[in-house]
């Protein structure tokens, strides 16, 4: 027997080495995707109509076994790479009218007005600006620790805020001279931050 090698490109596997590897059908996967083989891969088959096609047990059909709810739209095919399918959308045939329109973000107001900070006790201050320039307090800021440049009672405003919207303000120009309106802070009554006059407990 000889060891010596033929030609180069001449064998059966060096043959099918040049061809491409997609056209061989030898190097193709034993279960490959043939496409639609079942009928209901089809698109625009009726799910109403049954194949007389016998199950486990002899003379019962499809549609006994699984029985329809009635007839039902085309289905669309299968998606490459993929076992599920989706139907055609609905579309309603009822007109649209301005009523039915949504606005996004839209608020429904009650007709009557509703009351801020129901039930809570109110304390009435006179406050001054007596700095040249305007300040602003927040709803939930504790007034007795607003800026110094406002003069009035922080003994009777020590736990209270604005009684006002909550996020809401009032801004004091130079030279205002006001009433407003205070509400005792609810909740575990616990002041941090603010200009560091209480750190803690209102009623400790």
């Amino acid at each position: 027997m000889s060891n010596e090698r033929g030609p180069a490109g001449t064998g059966p596997d060096e043959e099918k080495r040049g061809t491409n590897p997609f056209e061989n059908e030898e190097l193709q996967p034993e279960h490959r995707d043939t496409g639609a083989e079942h009928p209901s891969d089809h698109p625009g088959r009726d799910y109403d109509y049954v194949e007389a096609t016998v199950v486990a047990e002899p003379g019962i059909e499809e549609r006994q076994r699984h029985p329809s709810s009635g007839p039902s739209g085309p289905s669309e095919p299968r998606r490459p790479g993929s076992g599920s399918r989706q139907g055609p959308r609905e579309e309603s045939e009822a007109p649209v009218t301005a009523a039915d329109t949504v606005v996004p973000g839209q608020i429904f107001l009650r007709d009557e007005p509703v009351e801020v900070n129901m039930g809570l006790a109110v304390t009435t201050l006179r406050v001054a600006n007596v700095s040249d320039r305007p300040i602003q307090v927040g709803s939930h800021f504790h007034f007795a620790e607003v800026n110094p440049g406002l003069e009035f009672d922080r003994e009777r405003s020590w736990g209270k805020r604005l009684n006002v919207l909550s996020g809401g303000a009032m801004r004091f120009e130079p030279g205002a001279d006001e009433e407003v309106e205070l509400v005792p802070f609810q909740g575990a009554r616990i002041a941090l931050g603010f200009r560091g006059e209480c750190r803690g407990e209102l009623d400790g």
